[in-house]
């Protein structure tokens, strides 16, 4: 039979190493198993410091990570820990300083990070792409930390680092990605329409979208002030909200020329008191734009929760802001391309094909509301004389006149056109004839300014049609044009009635 005796005092301490390394190795591998198979920053954190709290007995364990950037330290995971538990731990010297420390730092004391703790260890990492983390642990009880333990901890934090870093990365590549095709999509949006505020929206929740903004607006300087004039994540009424040049964070961006951000938007005072609308707004971040060669507009984003701004996303939004103001120099080139095509190059009134288009809108609308319309035709007296007595250049200038004074008689929504030659049309939405008269009293009394260059002044004749309902255009032109026939015919007076062939009225200036 064989015989059993016990073991060697080395022997038996040699057998219990042994056995210890085996768990030690064991419980590494679990938690590195664990590390990996984590799909978020925050659940690793979270799984791997109850993890250590069980592999080390402790009753503390926390994860802290300062991200590339600028950004402030955070913790994305602890164990055993309150909130208020982590503010204390991001505000302690020794927890934060160990993010720059070569090496794992043992600490000893009576309430280490105002936790209660009597011993810890904290091991650090630092990526190549210039993020960090400290993990931590601790005891609320003295036992000291034995350099099997320290290994342990340096090889899980090496582990959790990598892993943290690769998650970041992954991250940034998405975001960039996001960022770029926003980008894009605002640029496509420059080339697919030449409406700005089509355009300045479609920046605005491009840029809302890249950097995961909660608000974004986009201001020009006006009469000295900074006006709203699109947005994204406000209140409907906000569009038209004026600030005074150099109030705000967008202010500062306009006088400076530069961008400018605040991670403490409320405490540094940028929130305007005029708005409620912008007094939920932790942290915000405004470049300039320039819609000709001087700064004269910004585009600002804010941020409802905590959220440090940093320099990257700065860039961007100067990029959105660049985008802003291209779209401000392509709608402004396309409106004078836009006028001159409407308009009268001599007088500046609505030329004939504007006048046809927009009497058709007109005739349009009031088929759909119901508003009365009326037309006047005008045809000024004996000018072609004029052009005989004194020449074209004089004739010229009797018609820019003419122009300048019918605008100046006329209503904000009312139009004036030039139908051809010395004759001008007026299109005057609601307006039946007795209101339409009243429109040709003012512009006749007001060509009393206009004179020729022997002092006499210059006179018209016009002719007013009331559109009805199912009428064509083209009716209404012939009915107010057989009115200004009429009115020619007579002689004297300033208003004359001519009755239509068909017992229509007709009236004649």
């Amino acid at each position: 039979m064989p015989s059993w005796s016990l073991p060697s005092p080395d022997a038996a301490e040699d057998l219990e190493a042994m056995n210890r390394r085996f768990v030690e190795a064991s419980r590494r591998a679990e938690i590195i198993a664990l590390v990996n198979s984590a799909k978020d920053a925050e659940g690793l954190c979270r799984s791997v410091t109850g993890e250590l709290c069980e592999a080390f007995e402790a009753e503390l364990a926390f994860v802290i990570v300062e991200r590339a950037g600028g950004a402030p330290p955070e913790v994305p995971g602890a164990h055993g820990l309150s909130g208020e538990d982590i503010g204390r731990l991001l505000h302690d010297r020794q927890a934060i300083g160990a993010l720059g420390s070569p090496g794992p730092c043992v600490l000893t004391g009576e309430d280490l990070f105002g936790l209660g703790a009597r011993r810890a260890v904290l091991a650090p990492f630092a990526s190549a792409s210039g993020n960090h983390a400290v993990c931590g642990v601790a005891r609320l009880y003295d036992s000291d930390w034995d350099a099997a333990e320290l290994a342990l901890l340096e090889a899980v934090t090496e582990s959790i680092g990598h892993a943290l870093d690769r998650g970041w990365l992954g991250e940034e590549r998405d975001r960039q990605a996001a960022q770029q095709a926003a980008l894009a999509r605002s640029a496509k949006a420059l080339g697919v329409s030449l409406e700005l505020d089509e355009v300045l929206e479609t920046i605005c929740a491009e840029a809302s979208r890249a950097l995961s903004a909660d608000t974004v607006i986009v201001y020009f300087e006006r009469e000295g002030e900074l006006e709203a004039v699109a947005a994204h994540g406000m209140p409907e009424d906000f569009v038209g909200f004026r600030r005074a040049v150099g109030e705000g964070l967008s202010g500062r961006a306009v006088r400076t020329g530069q961008p400018q951000l605040s991670n403490v938007y409320q405490e540094e005072g940028y929130a305007p008191r005029s708005t409620a609308a912008l007094r939920g707004v932790r942290s915000a971040v405004s470049a300039p734009l320039r819609r000709g060669d001087a700064v004269d507009g910004a585009i600002s984003v804010g941020f409802l929760g905590s959220r440090w701004v940093t320099p990257a996303e700065t860039e961007l939004l100067a990029a959105f802001a660049e985008l802003a103001g291209l779209a401000c120099r392509n709608a402004g080139e396309h409106a004078v391309v836009q006028r001159a095509a409407m308009h009268d190059s001599l007088t500046g009134c609505l030329n004939h094909a504007a006048f046809q288009s927009r009497l058709r809108t007109e005739i349009s609308r009031a088929e759909r509301g119901g508003a009365p319309f009326s037309l006047v035709l005008f045809d000024l007296d004996n000018f072609k004389g004029v052009n005989e007595r004194f020449g074209h250049l004089s004739g010229d200038t009797v018609l820019r006149t003419v122009a300048e004074l019918l605008r100046g008689s006329l209503r904000p929504y009312d139009e004036l056109a030039r139908f051809g030659g010395d004759e001008f049309a007026l299109l005057l939405p609601d307006s039946d004839v007795d209101g339409a008269m009243a429109a040709v009293e003012r512009a006749v009394a007001s060509l009393t300014g206009a004179r020729l260059p022997d002092g006499t002044s210059v006179t018209a004749r016009g002719g007013v049609a009331q559109w009805r309902p199912g009428e064509q255009a083209t009716v209404l032109i012939e009915r107010a044009d057989d009115a200004l026939r009429a009115a020619k015919r007579e002689h004297g007076g300033s208003v004359r009635r001519a009755e239509a062939a068909q017992g229509e009225e007709l009236y004649a200036v």
